[in-house]
């Protein structure tokens, strides 16, 4: 994991990502325009289809534990 800071004060964090994709749903400014086009991506529709589920009870890290690691 790196931290960085750009010089308007943003600040940044970049990992290493083992596995990942991505899909292209547009860059309009217009909601319902984005939401036509990210319906209109098959690959990101059957990617939300087999990843879409919510975590099912015990299979996820409970947020006390993510707050002690993040040290929040």
């Amino acid at each position: 994991m790196l931290m960085a800071q750009a010089t308007d004060g943003s600040q940044f964090v970049l990992i290493r990502m083992a596995e990942s994709q991505a899909f292209n749903v547009g860059d309009s400014n217009d909601l319902a325009t984005e939401i036509a086009v990210a319906r209109a991506n098959q690959a990101f529709m059957k990617f939300l289809d087999a990843h879409g589920t919510q975590p099912q009870k015990g299979r996820g890290i409970p947020l006390a534990e993510v707050r002690q690691q993040l040290g929040l």
